[in-house]
């Protein structure tokens, strides 16, 4: 049967708007999946005890040495046995209890005013692949609640014994994606790190003490003494460039993901500053698929003092 022009019009504008309309109702489901999420994790979260922080009058002081706490790869999780390494989320605790005992005289010895921490992704093991199955101690949604819980109590811990301002940034790994057993990453965007800083924003929102950035799912900008820093999980090909098109010229890119310590020369700034790479070490340290590809990292967390220098350590767990 022929269809004369004016139904042919008629069909390509119901058409149209048979295609408008379902792009709607798309962007209405996502705005309300993503507040529905949100009042879920609220009414959850108010009904726990509440986390007390000390009442501390804070005050601008007349020089600013910034620290930066960068805690990446923590995989929590799992639990293994190797040749050289032992983890579980009981081990990942203590060895976050160990950062907080070596890290608050850090911050007096060095009168640190003001205190960044940023966790750079891979929060969780998550089940990628079949080997992952054999490792994890914990279900990938209670390993979430569980690690988001500790996280807003060890920072509340952190602020209550050195009282300064605490910032804290949170970005998404590979590993936090939500994806299906062994299929490729589709959406960067669908990640469970997000809900990880939601919990937390919504579990410390009464301490005044500790502000939250923003959730930022593939890298953050921070300026640490006029300095710009930037942090990415990984480095991937073209990076510096990118990064450098969205956030200007930056002193340090600090990277994860590669479990190990190394600091690369990037170039010169446009002040004339030695652009660096750090690659900082991860929590967890050598697991069974470093050990298949026969590459040991020892564990660790990295510090930065930023004043009229830069300082840095690790420590090693």
């Amino acid at each position: 049967m022929l269809i004369n022009e004016k139904e042919l019009d008629a069909n390509i504008k119901k058409r149209k708007i048979q295609d408008a309309n379902r792009d709607l109702q798309e962007k209405i489901r996502a705005v309300g999946d993503k507040e529905y999420l949100g009042d879920l994790i609220k009414d959850c979260i108010e009904k726990l005890e509440p986390i007390d922080t000390v009442e501390v009058e804070l005050k601008e002081p007349h020089y600013k040495n910034i620290g930066c706490l960068v805690i990446s790869d923590q995989h929590y999780g799992c639990e293994f046995s190797i040749e050289n390494n032992k983890y579980s989320p009981t081990i990942y605790k203590e060895r976050m209890n160990d950062l907080m005992n070596r890290l608050v005289p850090d911050i007096e010895k060095f009168k640190v005013t003001e205190l960044h921490v940023v966790f750079l992704g891979d929060c969780i093991d998550n089940i990628l692949r079949m080997s992952s199955i054999k490792k994890q101690k914990l279900n990938v949604v209670d390993a979430v609640i569980d690690f988001a819980e500790h996280s807003a109590v060890w920072l509340a811990g952190l602020y209550n014994k050195v009282q300064i301002p605490i910032h804290f940034s949170l970005i998404g790994g590979n590993h936090d994606q939500i994806r299906m057993l062994t299929s490729k990453p589709t959406f960067d965007e669908e990640n469970f790190a997000k809900i990880i800083h939601k919990f937390i924003e919504l579990r410390l929102s009464m301490c005044k003490g500790i502000h939250i950035n923003e959730y930022q799912n593939d890298s953050a900008c921070l300026y640490i003494n006029d300095l710009r820093f930037i942090f990415s999980h990984n480095d991937k090909a073209n990076t510096v460039n990118y990064y450098r098109d969205i956030y200007g010229d930056f002193e340090q890119l600090i990277c994860g993901h590669y479990h190990n310590l190394s600091v690369e020369s990037i170039g010169e700034t446009d002040c004339g500053l030695q652009r660096t790479l750090i690659h900082v070490p991860s929590v967890i340290g050598s697991d069974p698929y470093s050990k298949k590809l026969r590459k040991h990292s020892v564990p660790g967390v990295f510090f930065e003092i930023v004043s009229d220098d830069i300082i840095n350590k690790v420590y090693w767990f």
